[in-house]
């Protein structure tokens, strides 16, 4: 769908809300419920056209300055994650049932506290070994605080005081 000049993939699902998200690649996505009308669904975007431009900006900004690509060896990368996953479950005092990889588009990490499992995404190859084990301690503090609260960013700090410039290393 055309809106204003910009190209917007419209996904149609079983939701209460509109979602929009500009992607990487500064293409332009939409979920919205089912039952919104095409009007409805271009006010919405007309509505955050300011934001997308703006996050389409900083995206290019990001790719101008983005690091080096970080080459691992084979099966160093791997590796070096359980070595980081071990370290910080003694630190931390948390334990991990099972470490599993996996390309994710959205995210760099998750962690279900309940099966106390964590996923890596493999695209962290890609980054320094201090951004990797950036993502390593916030899935391991998800295992001391679920929710992205002040308790959780506190944890984080305590126990890595520049969290800050390893995540900007990620969004850079």
């Amino acid at each position: 769908m055309l809106i204003s000049g910009i190209e917007v993939e419209v996904a149609r699902k079983p939701i209460k809300n509109m979602y929009l998200r500009v992607r990487a690649d500064g293409s332009v996505w939409v979920s919205v419920p089912k039952r919104r009308s095409d009007a409805e669904v271009a006010a919405f975007v007309k509505s955050r056209l300011g934001w997308i431009n703006a996050r389409r900006a900083a995206l290019s900004e990001a790719v101008a300055k983005k690091p080096p690509q970080y080459i691992y060896a084979d099966g160093e990368f791997k590796r070096l994650a359980l070595e980081f996953v071990k370290l910080w479950e003694l630190r931390m005092g948390v334990s991990v049932e099972r470490v599993t990889f996996r390309e994710m588009k959205t995210r760099w990490g998750s962690c279900t506290p309940k099966t106390r499992r964590i996923r890596l995404n493999t695209n962290l190859e890609r980054y320094p070994p201090e951004c990797l084990e950036y993502i390593v301690l916030h899935e391991l503090a998800h295992l001391l605080e679920t929710r992205h609260n002040a308790r959780f960013y506190a944890i984080i700090a305590q126990f890595m005081p520049d969290w800050k410039a390893r995540k900007a290393m990620l969004t850079a």
